[in-house]
């Protein structure tokens, strides 16, 4: 009995060759940006675009230079020029102490104002 004389296993086969296709369109789906980090080397200024997985461990080595200097970077954006730039997260403070490239305009990060407000 073929699949042809057998309309529930013509069906079941239906259903699994568009699931298959479907699969197979889903995985060629490219990895969405939201899932991508931007990493910078402190030494040679290098910059790589990688897919962001847990356990990263940082400073991590660079591709480039061979040095272990390479960090996540943060996107930021300044508020007076609206110049949007990276600055590296060394985990040293200094992202705190951001300044703009553009225009010099010192930059807080959200919820250092209270921290700095008299009392």
């Amino acid at each position: 009995m073929s699949w042809k004389e057998n309309k529930a296993l013509g069906g079941v086969l239906a259903i699994v060759a568009l699931a298959a296709i479907g699969l197979l369109v889903w995985q060629m789906m490219p990895a969405e940006q939201a899932n991508m980090i931007t990493l910078q080397c402190t030494k040679c200024n290098a910059t790589q675009q990688v897919a962001a997985v847990g356990g990263m461990e940082f400073p991590a080595k660079c591709p480039k230079c061979n040095e272990v200097a390479v960090y996540p970077t943060l996107k930021l954006h300044c508020p007076k020029c609206n110049k949007d730039f990276n600055i590296v997260d060394a985990g040293d403070g200094q992202v705190s102490k951001a300044v703009c490239p553009e225009c010099k305009t010192p930059l807080q990060q959200p919820g250092a104002e209270e921290e700095n407000k008299p009392e």
